[in-house]
């Protein structure tokens, strides 16, 4: 895989976003206006450096309203923009039309593409940061676009620990390793380098192939899903290649029945804890993977979702 022109290499997105965060500070950035649906690792990095986070209402598709980002800029002197391209789904033409607005007035738009980075960019950004370990089996790896200088990255303790966790994981996955890897990528703030594991993978990928037997894959569930239709199910990102994101009242219960079947979704964000929100957290939100253990067996999953979510009265 070729990584983007100009990338700066880190170990995790978090790590990234820290780096961006660092010099929007010193461009003397005082606010982040970010969807009111996100990642906590999206969120703290600003908050780390001082930077105020005012989060803006999301649609059915998670991703910002326009009129209501226009606003929020408006009503916030000194702010930067974090567009999330959840799910991989594209910006709706209003809020294109907001971003390409604000960009005219200088203001800075960073865009977090970890869901969407097999797919073309599509919408000019000063800062672009991908996590590359949601949607591949790396340990670690991902990198931020529109740093002003290199930056000079050294391994560090608490990556390394991070690093070893993922590996166990990956190695014996279940729900215990998960959660260990993840509190001690928590712990793994300090910007590090990849390591030469995940580069190793990452630089032999064909991400164009992959791109296509994902996007085939999640194409085929989400094609086999609206030949059955359950009420209150629905497909939220129509078009990515990512995974399929889906939507019901009863998620949490479908998940718990897709997993006791082995399937786990790559892409879950849970309820913050501390951090801004404008309204009730939305918990009708799930996630089927699309990775090449799914190519072929398409209808399978798609009747177990039915299965799942028509089991879960409304």
């Amino acid at each position: 895989m070729n990584w983007p022109d100009g990338a700066a290499l880190t170990a995790f997105g978090r790590q990234a976003l820290s780096l961006v965060a660092q010099q929007l500070r010193t461009e003397s950035v005082t606010c982040l206006l970010a969807p009111d649906y996100y990642c906590q690792t999206m969120l703290v990095p600003f908050l780390m450096e001082g930077i105020q986070v005012h989060v803006v209402v999301t649609g059915a598709d998670c991703l910002m309203h326009g009129d209501a980002l226009l606003a929020a800029v408006d009503s916030h002197p000194g702010c930067a923009i974090l567009h999330c391209e959840t799910f991989g789904n594209r910006p709706h033409a209003d809020l294109a039309a907001t971003l390409h607005d604000t960009a005219g007035r200088g203001i800075k738009l960073i865009i977090d593409r970890t869901h969407s980075w097999l797919d073309p960019a599509t919408t000019p950004a000063d800062y672009t940061v991908a996590s590359l370990r949601k949607l591949l089996s790396v340990p670690d790896g991902a990198f931020v676009t529109g740093l002003r200088a290199p930056v000079a990255l050294a391994a560090n303790h608490e990556t390394d620990e991070a690093v070893r966790a993922r590996i166990r994981y990956l190695g014996d996955p279940d729900l215990r390793g998960f959660e260990l890897a993840e509190d001690a990528i928590d712990d793994a703030w300090t910007p590090a380098p990849p390591s030469p594991q995940s580069l190793h993978i990452i630089d032999a990928l064909d991400a164009r192939a992959l791109r296509e037997q994902y996007l085939m894959t999640a194409d085929r569930v989400r094609a086999a899903l609206n030949e059955r239709p359950v009420p209150g199910l629905n497909v939220i990102n129509p078009a990515s290649s990512c995974c399929v994101a889906l939507s019901h009242p009863r998620a949490a219960a479908i998940m718990d029945d897709l997993a006791a079947r082995g399937v786990y979704g790559p892409l879950y964000w849970g309820p913050p804890e501390h951090l801004p929100r404008t309204h009730h957290w939305r918990t009708d939100l799930f996630t089927v993977p699309v990775d090449r253990a799914w190519a072929g067996r398409e209808e399978l999953l798609a009747s177990w979702i039915e299965q799942a979510a028509a089991g879960c009265s409304l």
